[in-house]
């Protein structure tokens, strides 16, 4: 099944549980549409998570790799701009 309309996620939370439960009915992996329109893709199958997350060819770094970010283009009022602009376990890669 191909889904054309990413699931749009809500910055505020206020129905993360039927907002998790829509992704999780999609299956593995669908794409979902962050705060200010960044494309994303959400996974919520714990072993392909898990499989992802150790495979040295996957990147959890978005400042190397995500194109958007390395242009300029994301702005430091994007909800989400901390998480990637900080170094942690949660952006490693590589030997990091």
């Amino acid at each position: 099944m191909e889904f054309t309309h990413p699931i749009v996620i809500d910055p505020t939370g206020l129905d993360i549980h039927v907002e998790a439960t829509r992704i999780r009915e999609r299956g593995p992996v669908t794409p979902v549409e962050l705060p200010h329109g960044v494309p994303a893709w959400a996974v919520s199958s714990t072993p392909l998570l898990k499989r992802l997350l150790t495979d040295p060819r996957v990147s959890k770094d978005p400042r190397q790799h995500w194109q958007r970010w390395i242009d300029g283009e994301v702005s430091p009022d994007w909800p989400l701009f901390t998480w990637v602009a900080v170094t942690s376990m949660f952006t490693a890669y590589g030997t990091e």
